[in-house]
């Protein structure tokens, strides 16, 4: 893997070191500019300018589809030039804050890359690959202490991994920042469920999706009566229940009751994702 120029590899170790502060992000602009790369300078120019304008005022629609457009025609390269290769990503502000990985694999290949070049906030590491994540790499995912940027973790039908190996991860200090976690398909039942609702790093969750999951009324009832999730507004929980369960129906009146419209038993998460990333 061919590294960055000492100079850019610094620009971007500045941005990620101050990940809310613009005037990293313009020097690095200044920069891309200098070295013949004025598209991606004047995108990075301009979504910062973005963010500072009403949202979908008249002047943002305009300026935000532009934007949209060159991130989905040049983004990929962009990627692709920081040794990330073509992943699905999200931007903001210029930079990618979402990244996706098909497998297990690809992504610890580039980890320290990734966390060393770029401000993500949101991972998803998904297994149609057929890389899975194992025991072992849910284990080496839990002790990076770069989790702890992340506020968004999607982890795509990674199955048959030891439990204790999940309660690792639940248990991690770094993923105390998570607001969303996505662990769809990853074979999850109420054992698994019972370890996340005791995790108190989990207590900031806001948005849990257990989609596609088994994890029945013993699960759904841990999830309610856990002293960590008090937070929780969103919980999809389709196809997580076999047959006609015995209590199902009272449960999930008692997590309606709670969560509302929040409660989604007939929906994923991606049925409902934004595109506000620019």
């Amino acid at each position: 893997m061919t590294p960055l120029p000492g100079e850019q590899a610094a620009l971007l170790a500045a941005i990620v070191a101050e990940p809310g502060d613009d005037t990293p992000r313009l020097v690095y602009a200044d920069w891309l500019q200098e070295n013949g790369d004025e598209p991606q300078a004047q995108y990075i120019r301009d979504s910062v300018r973005l963010a500072g304008l009403e949202p979908y005022g008249k002047e943002w629609k305009a300026l935000a589809g532009r934007l949209r457009e060159t991130r989905d025609w040049r983004g990929p390269e962009w990627l692709d030039g920081l040794g990330l290769g073509r992943r699905v990503a999200g931007f903001e502000r210029g930079l990618p804050v979402r990244v996706t990985f098909e497998g297990a694999e690809e992504f610890f290949a580039v980890a320290d890359r990734l966390f060393a070049l770029t401000p993500v906030r949101a991972l998803e590491i998904c297994a149609y690959s057929g890389s899975r994540l194992g025991r072992d790499g849910v284990r080496r995912l839990a002790a990076m202490p770069e989790l702890a940027r992340l506020t968004d973790l999607r982890l795509i039908e990674h199955q048959r991994i030891d439990p204790n190996a999940w309660r690792e991860l639940f248990r991690s200090p770094h993923v105390a920042n998570l607001e969303f976690l996505g662990l769809s398909g990853c074979d999850l039942g109420a054992v698994f469920v019972g370890e996340l609702a005791d995790a108190p790093p989990l207590a900031n969750l806001i948005d849990l999706d257990l989609s596609y999951n088994s994890i029945g009324v013993a699960g759904a009832r841990a999830i309610l009566s856990s002293p960590h999730l008090r937070r929780l507004e969103l919980l999809w929980l389709e196809s997580n229940f076999v047959g006609e369960e015995d209590g199902e129906d009272e449960i999930l009146e008692a997590l309606e009751s709670r969560l509302g419209d929040g409660l989604r038993t007939h929906s994923s998460p991606d049925d409902d994702e934004d595109d506000d990333e620019l």
